[in-house]
């Protein structure tokens, strides 16, 4: 399950996030090949590149080239006798959002680092050729932010090099985790209004449905209470009275 955050900072309004439909092992998708993980045992962001320079594949669409990569995972065995499945959680190109794998499935994304990592690409190859495109950074934030929202346990974001050796993500993971940071402060300015409004809702609601309990007679059910319900309902609401004045609401 993917928790997609509702509040975001209008650059991030409009980018795509889809589950795309990719090709998958006869044998059987990676909760049969490998199985699934605990939420709760998901620590780790790690960071790709597909090391697939974008200059070779500008007339490739993103549905062939996921297809194009899952089957080529399908096909190897170097790793599972019965062959794989598209490696990563999440794939990012031509700044869209693919949420590619559930969470809790167990991929290959770093040799002997899967049962605790969840894997985002971004497509490209970033040690060689390509730099980060403002829609890519864009989406990769947003991928992140996906990511750290959907784990139950997140502790860290690391490299692909972190874990193992190889060039890959060949961007700065350091960057990208500053940016991520910056964002995410600011999702949580814009959530503080909506959180006090929700809060102020919630208080008003309940003080009216209380003077309603006592001089309706009814609950929020619209059932009928009792005398001593009636009564306890009209002293919760009095209860307030001493405080309302001496915050000057009341005279």
């Amino acid at each position: 399950m993917w928790n997609i955050p509702e509040t975001l900072p209008a650059a991030y309004l409009n980018i795509p996030v889809t589950t795309p439909k990719l090709p998958v092992n006869p044998n059987g998708n990676w909760d049969k090949l490998s199985g699934n993980r605990d939420i709760n045992k998901l620590t780790h962001l790690v960071l790709h590149h597909d090391a697939l320079p974008k200059s070779k594949f500008t007339n490739v669409s993103d549905q062939e080239l996921m297809n194009r990569i899952a089957n080529n995972h399908i096909n190897m065995t170097t790793n599972h006798k019965l062959g794989e499945n598209f490696p990563y959680h999440i794939y990012i190109r031509s700044g869209k959002v693919y949420l590619t794998n559930p969470i809790t499935y167990r991929t290959y994304g770093a040799r002997n680092n899967n049962d605790y990592t969840v894997h985002i690409c971004v497509a490209g190859d970033y040690k060689n050729h390509d730099t980060l495109t403002d829609p890519d950074r864009l989406a990769l934030h947003l991928a992140i932010i996906i990511a750290k929202a959907s784990m139950t346990k997140y502790v860290k974001m690391v490299g692909h090099d972190d874990l193992v050796a190889t060039d890959c993500p060949g961007y700065s993971v350091k960057e990208i985790e500053d940016q991520v940071n910056q964002l995410e402060m600011e999702i949580s300015i814009m959530e503080q209004p909506k959180s006090k409004a929700d809060r102020a809702y919630k208080v008003a609601n309940q003080i009216l449905y209380l003077y309603k309990m006592f001089a309706e007679g009814k609950d929020a059910n619209g059932n009928v209470v009792n005398d001593g319900q009636r009564s306890w309902a009209l002293l919760q609401v009095l209860k307030l009275e001493e405080e309302m004045k001496r915050l000057g609401l009341l005279k």
